[in-house]
């Protein structure tokens, strides 16, 4: 449906028969993704107090992360002509940079809040 729209920057982005190389890739990471989102909601649903909160929190962001770089970076190097370090490198960034999100909410959240607001 969207073909058309790539046309402009063409030059960015793999011929067809590239992107067939790298197609397998390219559906093992959006495999990935879904495996890591069923685990995310494995995590909500869980009862709480099985690991420390930043510790959890941790997890949490690298979940995160591991899905994030399945559909953005990893996705992009499927699709665009861009070297295996960049490609490489973005996945990493991806990766450090959920991590570091899921401790520091983890290091933000306050389980008594809910319990706070329900008791008015």
């Amino acid at each position: 449906m969207i073909r058309d729209h790539f046309l402009p920057s063409q030059a960015v982005y793999r011929d067809i028969s590239a992107m067939q190389k790298y197609m397998p890739l390219g559906l093992l990471s959006s495999l990935l993704a879904i495996f890591v989102m069923a685990v995310i909601f494995a995590m909500v649903s869980a009862a709480p107090g099985t690991v420390s909160g930043v510790t959890l929190g941790a997890f949490f962001g690298l979940l995160f992360g591991i899905f994030a770089a399945c559909i953005h970076p990893i996705s992009n190097f499927v699709t665009m002509n861009i070297d295996m370090r960049l490609g490489l490198e973005t996945t990493a960034s991806c990766l450090v940079q959920w991590t570091l999100v899921g401790v520091t909410i983890a290091l933000l959240y306050n389980p008594s809040f809910g319990d706070r607001v329900q008791a008015r």
